[in-house]
């Protein structure tokens, strides 16, 4: 049992990279704490690298701050060891603070694998991304409900969740998305779920891509897939209560629509 007054340990992690040029080379790198980030050498035409948090979760009180740069036409991806794991917390939240800054013709691609929120977890994330219109950037997000090798339907848990996204110097996209305490069981669009998906495309080519969606076929019936388009930021949003659904049809996604693979991590 902890003691009333006694300071517990908590988990920090710092990471800031800036990568320039076709070649990707590394501008600035700079990690401390918790959060590593590496470079493996796949023989790709997109520099891919992979965030860790050597904490191996999430708790009340844990702060992860991560600042992303690219310039003069880089090409980056990156992803997740693994799936984040965010544990019960007895006070306060887990704190995420990413940013991205996309600029001189450069694209990022953000594919982290799954965010679990397991039973009384407590979870504050925010996002900034900035591109201006020579650019692009995709994100990839994917929430998870409790634990489903445990028979855990999640109820109780504390989430929130805002996306800022500028394009071009304005601000094209604000979300504050989330809940206290319960889980919104009760609305719509969130009854019986297990998980849902989200794909943020911001950049020169959304109408493009929104096209190639409204022509796009689900490959199961367990999913559901809905696309809006607005000032040149594309949300696509997966959800389904086979958590297994949602995986593959997000895989399925990245190919036919953004002409991408999955990340090498993702099939470990």
């Amino acid at each position: 049992m902890i003691e009333p007054n006694r300071k517990v340990q908590r988990a920090n992690g710092t990471i800031s990279i800036e990568i320039m040029g076709s070649e990707n080379r590394i501008k600035k790198f700079f990690q401390q704490g918790s959060s590593r980030c590496i470079f493996p050498k796949y023989f790709k035409r997109i520099k891919e690298g992979i965030v860790i948090n050597t904490a191996g979760g999430v708790t009340g009180g844990d702060r992860f701050n991560c600042s992303i740069k690219s310039s003069h036409d880089c090409s980056l991806v990156l992803t997740t060891q693994a799936a984040e794991k965010a544990y019960e917390a007895s006070d306060n939240k887990a704190v995420f603070e990413n940013s991205f800054k996309v600029e001189n013709g450069s694209k990022i691609y953000w594919l982290p694998q799954e965010l679990i929120l397991f039973a009384k977890s407590a979870v504050s994330r925010n996002t900034k991304i900035e591109v201006d219109n020579s650019s692009e950037f995709l994100a990839f997000d994917h929430v998870i409900l409790g634990r489903k090798a445990m028979g855990e339907v999640l109820s109780v848990s504390n989430f929130i969740d805002r996306w800022k996204i500028y394009y071009d110097n304005r601000l094209v996209y604000f979300d504050q998305f989330g809940w206290k305490k319960e889980v919104p069981r009760g609305v719509s669009g969130f009854k019986n779920i297990s998980s849902f998906a989200s794909f943020f495309y911001v950049g020169k080519k959304a109408e493009y891509y929104l096209e190639k969606l409204r022509a796009y076929t689900t490959s199961s019936i367990k999913v559901f897939t809905g696309s809006s388009l607005r000032n040149n930021c594309l949300i696509t949003r997966v959800h389904s209560r086979d958590i297994s659904a949602v995986r593959e049809e997000t895989k399925k996604l990245l190919g036919s629509i953004w002409n991408l693979e999955e990340p090498e991590v993702w099939r470990v």
